[in-house]
């Protein structure tokens, strides 16, 4: 199962408190990404082994006089596995729903997935994406207590928004104060038995 929460830190913005994941370029991953589509997968000064070290794609760009191309850059995961929300449910206490697999891509992975996106406070909201069809053990919160206890969302004091698309599913939480993303997901969603990969990317100029 996959399940990580964030918090809004008061200095700086969002924080990961919670993870428990895998991230990996899958096997549909490429590095034809259009100039203006590159996010940013390097530093200031990375060369190119450095950067196809970590994963990353290096291509580099002559016709940019502001420097603003990445050289270094994420993979396109265009064409993996994706899943459709259905069934959903939308209110102040968060967004629940089912996941589908889209198997007419040809991609493999279970079939349903039960997804949860809990408004826990003001500056705390947490997913859990599990298997719709069978119990999986999991750290029990008598071992590892949750950060906050759930309550139904004031809309006037929450910190964060939530926008989200249904087909494919993607999300994207973000602060409200000035529109800055702080977690926005890929349509690419890999959901095995023993195998799971979420696909993010982070702005360079981020608060975080």
């Amino acid at each position: 199962q996959l399940g990580f929460a964030f918090t809004m830190a008061p200095w700086r913005g969002l924080v990961v408190v919670a993870a428990s994941l895998q991230a990996a370029l899958s096997s549909a991953s490429t590095c034809e990404v259009d100039v203006a589509a590159r996010k940013d997968c390097g530093f200031v000064g990375i060369d190119q082994s450095s950067c196809e070290a970590q994963g990353c794609c290096w291509s580099e760009h002559a016709d940019d006089d502001s420097g603003t191309v990445p050289w270094c850059f994420y993979a396109s995961t265009t064409g993996g596995s994706t899943y459709s929300l259905s069934d959903y449910t939308l209110d102040d206490a968060g967004l629940r729903g089912t996941l589908v697999l889209d198997s007419a891509s040809g991609a493999t992975g279970l079939g349903a997935l039960s997804l949860e996106v809990t408004f826990s406070s003001a500056d705390h909201a947490r997913v859990r994406i599990t298997d719709a069809s069978a119990e999986r053990w999991e750290i029990p919160e008598s071992i590892v207590p949750a950060t906050v206890s759930p309550f139904a969302r004031r809309a006037s004091s929450q910190a964060y928004a939530l926008n989200f698309t249904e087909s494919p599913f993607t999300f994207t939480l973000y602060r409200v104060a000035d529109g800055e993303v702080l977690f926005q997901s890929a349509e690419n969603l890999v959901f095995q038995d023993q195998y799971i990969e979420l696909t993010t990317s982070l702005d360079p100029t981020a608060g975080l």
